[in-house]
């Protein structure tokens, strides 16, 4: 299994970081944090407002911008990046553009640390166990291996499939993922297995490039997800379009559980993506109950 760093998408991106005078990382860490948790003030409905996560990511930046090698604001950008290009953009090259910028952000904290390692190249040449028992101890290093996979994967979506299977997209997010459970499955609400089932649940199998996917796969790894994170909406929408696909025995209960979804009313933390997750369930019951 390989990880080497892929030439990153070239972004026509101009971006001024004024480093604050005298602050410390910590404490641009802090605002960044307040401004993260503010994110959903004034969304309406599945679009959430723009001000909030541009104050988180403008305070992140400042945190990278005085402490380069602070894990945990690298992070945190990215997750907060993420967030304006699903919820907030709706522009499909601005997108691409934030969404490439999170990855390149990424694989540079898997630079760093591979650095314990002896270097990216080292690090290349283990297998995803071997990485897992290699990689530095640290609460952030799960973090950074589960925002690159997320950013290489959402940048593959808004990219097209052609230059997501130059790039060996749908490789890198799989072994992202299958290093975040291995480091801690319950990271983010068990996302890793999430990311993991969707990935062999979506992606297409193409010999010599995805004859891996498997749809046992998919389906054990959304009901692990669904299992450490019951109460997650999108999770709990993923399991259902599996266990509709993959047993034609259980579609009736595939159909119960959805409409049961439907009933849910969004999370006071997660409004704005719990609102999507039941639009789009809305359309799957349509769908198919034609």
């Amino acid at each position: 299994m390989r990880l080497t760093r892929a030439a990153l998408p070239t972004v026509a991106l101009t971006l001024v970081v004024v480093p604050p005078t005298g602050a410390q990382s910590g404490e641009a860490i802090a605002r960044g944090d307040a401004a993260w948790g503010r994110r959903t003030a004034g969304h309406s409905q599945l679009r959430a407002a723009p001000d909030p996560i541009a104050d988180a990511i403008s305070a992140y930046e400042q945190a990278l911008a005085v402490q380069p090698d602070d894990l945990e604001a690298r992070w945190k950008l990215m997750r907060a990046l993420y967030y304006q290009g699903e919820y907030v953009l709706e522009n499909r090259s601005h997108r691409r553009a934030v969404f490439a910028r999170g990855l390149d952000l990424g694989e540079t904290g898997i630079d760093q640390l591979a650095a314990d390692l002896g270097g990216r190249e080292a690090l290349d040449r283990l297998d995803v166990p071997a990485i897992v028992e290699a990689l530095p101890g640290g609460e952030h290093t799960p973090s950074i291996f589960y925002w690159t996979g997320i950013h290489w994967g959402v940048w593959g979506r808004e990219t097209g499939k052609l230059e997501a299977v130059r790039r060996g997209v749908a490789t890198k997010v799989r072994d992202y993922a299958e290093i975040v459970i291995g480091l801690d499955e319950d990271h983010d609400r068990g996302g890793a297995h999430r990311i993991l089932g969707r990935l062999h649940f979506e992606a297409p199998k193409v010999p010599f490039v995805t004859g891996w996917v498997d749809p046992e796969i998919a389906r054990r790894s959304l009901e692990r997800a669904a299992e450490l994170a019951p109460d997650d909406l999108l999770t709990r929408f993923y399991a259902i379009e599996a266990l509709y696909k993959y047993d034609r025995s259980r579609r009736a209960e595939a159909l119960e559980l959805l409409r049961d979804l439907i009933t849910s009313e969004p999370s006071t933390a997660r409004p704005v993506e719990d609102a999507r997750v039941l639009a789009n369930a809305h359309a799957l019951l349509e769908e198919w109950t034609r």
